[in-house]
């Protein structure tokens, strides 16, 4: 089968930055909030309120008892008025880190958070280059074994397409559920007729980002040395004893395609997804963005059809594995609709035990926010308890 992928060189984004007429935009708020309720939902807006609230209150009140309790231990005399001050301190800092951390995600989730003019540029993006828009949020049950507790994804674009294509942008509640991926970004999400072994291909664009986060990342005892450049821009992650698998996945012409034309995006197989991630959203405003999104994209599914053709020898049986668990109109391509979890009909066993995960470790921001947590209740113990 030849699989068909959005054109570069078709991608229409007029819309995103064109004239918007004021007439057509008050029909379109009628009907999407008609069907998007929850976009003008008002405990969204109570919540904003309420973070900027918080956050207006914890950062000046902490940061003064911050700076006098520091500024006290400076001028005290007495060792006890010392102590006292740096108690003081020490439990203001985590009322000032809270409203720090608050406004924080108030100023990155209103970013998110589109407005109707926002909804409706994309909207009528979406229908210019034939793909429908979700604004979530939704959660991400439908990305089967991708998926992540505690994730939930907005702005959904899906291209029509012979093979299921998602656009998307994920947001976590909790960053330590979910392996290697930051508390923001973006997704793009390509449908497999069957599972394959669990392989990421991290840039070292996002090395940064990705270590800072406070969450898990895959252990480097499993990266696999490569010859050439591509080593230079990326890393290959694969599970121990399927290196040979996963250089028939990643082919010469397969690297030279990631470091081409999908530089700056994190690549992961995981069962029967393909996903492209980056710590960036995806589904933007951006003209340029989403250029760069569609011609990594497409440029990947080129090479998934040979990526199916691929067999686990590992396996005592092979028989039955064709069919992906997931079920709909074709039973070898559907992914439910963005938000509805996937029904299993049986367990599809198209890879070994030992190659459906990698192995992960805690990363350095999840090593120093531990570190900070043990040093500051430390400290907090020795100053209440010590005379």
């Amino acid at each position: 089968m030849t699989t068909h992928a959005p054109s570069r060189a078709r991608l229409d984004t007029t819309p995103l930055t064109g004239r918007i007429d004021r007439d057509d935009l008050r029909r379109f708020r009628r009907e999407f909030t008609a069907r998007f309720p929850v976009i003008v939902s008002p405990l969204l807006a109570l919540g904003r309120i309420a973070s900027g609230v918080l956050a207006a209150v914890a950062i000046p009140l902490g940061g003064l008892l911050l700076l006098a309790g520091l500024g006290g231990a400076l001028l005290a005399r007495e060792p006890e008025d010392r102590g006292d001050a740096l108690g003081m301190s020490v439990f203001a800092l985590p009322l000032f880190g809270a409203g720090v951390f608050l406004a924080w995600r108030l100023i990155r989730t209103r970013r998110r958070r589109s407005t109707i003019r926002a909804h409706y540029r994309l909207a009528r993006f979406g229908r210019a280059n034939g793909l429908s828009y979700a604004p979530g949020p939704l959660t991400d049950a439908h990305m089967g074994e991708a998926a992540a507790r505690g994730m939930y994804v907005t702005r959904v674009m899906r291209p029509r397409t012979a093979r299921p294509v998602e656009f998307g942008d994920h947001e976590l509640d909790r960053g330590s559920q979910a392996a290697g991926i930051t508390q923001y970004g973006g997704y793009a999400m390509v449908g497999l007729r069957r599972e394959l072994p669990h392989i990421r291909v991290l840039s070292h664009r996002t090395r940064l980002r990705r270590a800072m986060t406070p969450t898990v990342d895959v252990a480097r005892s499993q990266r696999l040395e490569l010859e050439g450049d591509f080593d230079r821009h990326a890393a290959l992650y694969c599970p121990e004893g399927y290196e040979r698998d996963a250089l028939y996945l990643f082919t010469p012409d397969v690297m030279a395609v990631l470091v081409d034309r999908v530089r700056g995006f994190d690549v992961e197989i995981r069962g029967d997804r393909l996903l492209l991630r980056s710590p960036a959203d995806m589904v933007t405003l951006d003209p340029d963005r989403w250029h760069d999104v569609i011609d990594a994209t497409a440029a990947l599914m080129a090479k998934v059809d040979r990526w199916e053709r691929w067999r686990d020898d590992r396996l005592a049986s092979l028989e039955g594995v064709e069919e992906s668990v997931l079920t709909g109109a074709d039973p070898s391509l559907a992914v439910p609709a963005p938000g509805r979890a996937r029904r299993r009909t049986r367990r599809s066993r198209g890879v070994a035990a030992a190659g459906r995960r990698l192995r992960n470790r805690p990363t350095a921001g999840l090593l120093l926010l531990i570190a900070l947590a043990a040093a500051f209740l430390g400290t907090g113990f020795l100053i209440t308890t010590l005379p």
